[in-house]
């Protein structure tokens, strides 16, 4: 329903289909499992997050750098939707994965805007889950 009083917040934000054609460019390593998800966005998130672990378990600060740039520089542009998505499926796959106990070196090698969503995000689940 659209009328005068209504503002749409999304209309000039990044779409989903937007931001993982994107993604899959810089990562081709993403690409097939991305696909395979049909356009879930939680699900092709997720995909993101497992690469990032990967990269954190091989010990490779440039590819886990580029991963966290990635996001960086999309942050202000994501769709609610893929704003939502972004937290609860990347932020919390580094939370409960298997480098969770290695977070807090971790963000402190994010870039600011993705170092203060995922504090933001971390503390919040603490808060609710008493972890």
């Amino acid at each position: 329903m659209k009328n005068g009083n209504w503002i749409d917040i999304n209309h000039d934000r990044m779409s989903g289909e937007t931001f993982f054609m994107l993604l899959t460019t810089e990562f081709p390593e993403t690409q097939k499992d991305i696909l395979e998800e049909g356009g879930n966005i939680h699900s092709q998130m997720e995909i993101f997050a497992e690469y990032t672990i990967a990269t954190i378990r091989k010990d490779n600060k440039i590819e886990m750098a580029r991963c966290f740039d990635f996001i960086e520089s999309k942050i202000n542009l994501l769709h609610t939707d893929l704003e939502e998505a972004f937290k609860v499926s990347y932020c919390e796959s580094l939370i409960l994965g298997e480098i969770g106990n290695l977070i807090p070196v971790i963000a402190k090698r994010m870039p600011t805007k993705l170092q203060a969503i995922f504090k933001e995000y971390q503390d919040s689940y603490r808060s609710i889950t008493d972890l």
